[in-house]
């Protein structure tokens, strides 16, 4: 039997085009993730399922508390500062997470990450190793979203 976890839509309006007078949604897919601490599993936490980024990427707050293997040093990530001064830095990492809703929780499985050396970035579960082994259903107009896991994985 397969595990299904539940996704919420979150939607807020973009505030720069609605001061042009356009009304653009922003919508996010938002799963609940536990990581490992080497001892026990954290709390549920929000984070934006982005299928455009590549790996995934925590906030310093988040991964000070949870086992982790470090697997580079500390490295700019592109594309997350708006300026060319204002640079963030992480390391490439390996921790245990997992997803949760309400009902179920998935398998855990190991997914890399980058650490983030600041609290000014949001939670973000990229696509590799989270969407690589389990399927993605999206039906927005029915708000109906969720992640499916084999019963093998």
């Amino acid at each position: 039997m397969s595990t299904r976890i539940n996704l919420k839509f979150s939607i807020r309006l973009s505030k720069s085009l609605l001061a042009h007078g356009i009304a653009v949604r922003i919508i996010r897919l938002i799963v609940r993730v536990r990581f490992w601490t080497g001892t026990s599993w954290t709390h549920d936490r929000p984070a934006i399922l982005d299928t455009g980024s590549p790996v995934s990427l925590l906030p310093r707050s988040v991964w000070r508390e949870i086992e982790t293997d470090i697997l580079t040093p500390l490295l700019p990530l592109r594309g997350l500062a708006p300026q060319k001064k204002a640079i963030v830095k992480g390391q490439l990492a390996e921790i245990a997470c997992r997803f949760a809703d309400s009902k179920s929780r998935s398998p855990a499985f190991p997914l890399r990450a980058y650490l983030a050396n600041t609290d000014r970035v949001p939670l973000i579960i990229g696509f590799e190793d989270a969407l690589t082994e389990c399927k993605l259903f999206s039906d927005f107009p029915n708000e109906v979203a969720y992640l499916e896991f084999a019963e093998n994985f």
